[in-house]
């Protein structure tokens, strides 16, 4: 058996997703374990679906088994959000590894600007950069790029997967896992789930029977 985790919120699980998927098993993963969040997203909005019928979609569509990520911390800072994500992945005992997409799909970079964040030195710029009034996300990003010498920062902190996938290499340093991460580089093809939750409004789809109405890369079950 070789297991690995997803963590997800499949709000709503679109092409991307089954991409991801279909990656793992190309990898040789015989089962896979979603971490999802519930009926509340990291955006602090209520899902546009339910968590039952998210995660009766991604079984559908190749996830083993969905295990709900508590609402304290689906809710919380992408750090915290990867924290409790990995936490329950490693809880397990017997996952292998953790797989999950970024932009930039390199993990020797993820794994360079990780080892930045987690340097003092790096908290001490980044609070003087925040003492100027500069907004969090910018201030990491030029605290990071006094100290990088050898990447495009901006290239990989202006993209949300690239930073979450910086926090995934964070927790898994942080709990000492076993679990090996693996990324895989985000397929540009597909709309962003964002992109597909405006769709979804503005035509009114309210249940996934309304599939024709949906774009051909949405997913969805019964």
């Amino acid at each position: 058996m070789n297991v690995c985790a997803i963590i997800s919120e499949f709000n709503p699980f679109h092409g991307g997703h089954q991409y991801l998927i279909q990656s793992a098993r190309k990898m040789g993963f015989t089962h896979i374990i979603a971490i999802m969040s519930g009926n509340f997203v990291q955006r602090g909005e209520p899902a546009i679906y339910t968590k039952r019928s998210r995660a009766q979609v991604a079984m559908k569509h190749g996830v083993d088994l969905v295990v709900e990520m508590p609402c304290v911390w689906s809710l919380a800072s992408a750090e915290k959000y990867a924290q409790s994500g990995v936490f329950l992945a490693d809880s397990f005992g017997c996952v292998n590894s953790l797989v999950f997409g970024t932009e930039c799909g390199d993990l020797e970079k993820l794994n360079y600007i990780k080892n930045i964040f987690c340097d003092e030195n790096f908290r001490t710029v980044l609070h003087s950069y925040l003492s100027k009034g500069l907004t969090f996300a910018k201030a990491r990003e030029m605290a990071v790029c006094d100290i990088a010498d050898k990447i495009n920062v901006h290239d990989i902190l202006s993209k949300a997967n690239n930073v979450l996938g910086i926090e995934y290499l964070k927790a898994l340093e942080k709990f000492h896992s076993k679990m090996i991460p693996i990324t895989v580089t985000r397929n540009n093809e597909f709309q962003s789930a964002s992109e597909i939750r405006e769709i979804i409004k503005n035509q009114k789809i309210t249940t996934y029977s309304d599939i024709e109405e949906c774009p051909k890369d949405l997913f969805f079950g019964e």
